[in-house]
C-alpha cells in the first residue's frame, strides 16, 4: 500500500503510521506540524488540508488516503464554528478532490458526535443523525461528501465513526489530563456529576478499525468502538487503582456534552471482522506509563 495519512503527526494518525510502517507500507504524511517519530522512514509534507494544492501534491501517487486531519474540539467548534467547518468540511472536500485526481480510496475518520443525543443505546449505524454541536455537524458534512463522491465519481470511500479514543500521544484528552494531574499531585476536575457515560476505545484498536475499513466495500459507514459504556466516575476509580489516591472535585457540565454515548460495534464485527482487543485496564496502564515518561 502507498498510503497518505492526513494528520499523521497527531494522536491517532501517528499510531496509524506506526502500524503501516511496521507492516511494510509506504507512507506519506500531510500535517501542519512536524513530529517525526519515525526517523525519516515516513515522508512528511508540512501542509494544510484547507489548501487544495498542498493536499493534491501530498496525495500524488498514493492509492489509499486515511483522512484524520481535523478540528476535534466540541468547545472550540462552539466558540468558532466557521473555523471548525473550514477544517472539517472544506478540508475534507479538498481531500476527496485530491483522491479523485490520484485515483485513491479514502477512509474518513468521523465521530459519534454525528448522532447527537442518543434515542437508544448502544447506537448503531441506522440511528438518526442529529448532531448538537458545530463539530458534529461538520463531521456529518464530511460524511455526506464521502457518500456523494462515491455515488457521483465512483470513488471508493469508507467512514469510520470513532467512539472516545484515548492512549499515548494525546495530552488534550480527558483521560490524559486526569492522569497527568494525578501524577503531579494536582486535583482532577470531573465535568458535571461524573455520571456521563462514554464508549472509551484504545487508540491501537482504532488503528485496527481503520485498516479494516480500508478493505470495505464502497460507501459504507462503521462504528469503531468497544460497545461498552464506562462513566467518568468509574474511569476515575480505575485510575485510582493504578496511580493511587488523588484529590477529586466536580466542575460545571460542558456545553453541548452528551450524557451517554455508546456505539454498537456489530456492523464492523460482521462486515470487517473488527473487534476491539484491548481491555481498559491494560490500555490505561500503557497510557499511565507514557504519561510518566512525559513528566
Amino acid at each position: 500500500m502507498k498510503a497518505l495519512v492526513t494528520g499523521g503527526c497527531g494522536f491517532v494518525g501517528s499510531h496509524l503510521v506506526d502500524r503501516l510502517l511496521s507492516e511494510g507500507h509506504e507512507v506519506t504524511i500531510l500535517d501542519v506540524r512536524r513530529n517525526d517519530y519515525w526517523g525519516g522512514r515516513a515522508r512528511i509534507v508540512e501542509g494544510d488540508i484547507r489548501k487544495p494544492e498542498q493536499t493534491e501534491d501530498a496525495a500524488d501517487g498514493v492509492d489509499t488516503i486515511f483522512h484524520l486531519a481535523a478540528q476535534v474540539s466540541v468547545p472550540k467548534s462552539i466558540e468558532d464554528p466557521r473555523m471548525d467547518m473550514a477544517t472539517n468540511g472544506i478540508g475534507t472536500l479538498n481531500v476527496l478532490e485530491a483522491a479523485r485526481k490520484a485515483d485513491a480510496s479514502v477512509v474518513y475518520s468521523s465521530s459519534a458526535a454525528v448522532y447527537g443525543n442518543p434515542q437508544y443505546v448502544p447506537v448503531d449505524e441506522k440511528h438518526p443523525k442529529n448532531p448538537i454541536s458545530p463539530y458534529g455537524v461538520s463531521k456529518l458534512a464530511g460524511e455526506g461528501y464521502c457518500k456523494a463522491y462515491a455515488n457521483n465519481y465512483g470513488l471508493k470511500t469508507a467512514v469510520a465513526r470513532f467512539s472516545n479514543v484515548y492512549g499515548p500521544r494525546n495530552p488534550k484528552a480527558v483521560i490524559y489530563v486526569f492522569i497527568a494531574n494525578a501524577l503531579a499531585g494536582k486535583p482532577i476536575t470531573i465535568d458535571g456529576d461524573g455520571g456521563q457515560k462514554r464508549d472509551f476505545i484504545y487508540v491501537k484498536d482504532i488503528v485496527s478499525g481503520l485498516l479494516a475499513a480500508s478493505q470495505s466495500r464502497p460507501g459504507e459507514a462503521y462504528n469503531i468502538s468497544t460497545g461498552k459504556s464506562t462513566s467518568l466516575n468509574e474511569l476515575v476509580g480505575m485510575l485510582e487503582g493504578l496511580i493511587g489516591g488523588f484529590e477529586k472535585k466536580n466542575g460545571p457540565a460542558r456545553q453541548g456534552d452528551i450524557r451517554e454515548s455508546v456505539l454498537s460495534s456489530g456492523k464492523a464485527k460482521e462486515m470487517l471482522g473488527f473487534r476491539a482487543e484491548y481491555g481498559m485496564e491494560e490500555a490505561l496502564k500503557e497510557t499511565v506509563e507514557w504519561a510518566k515518561s512525559q513528566a
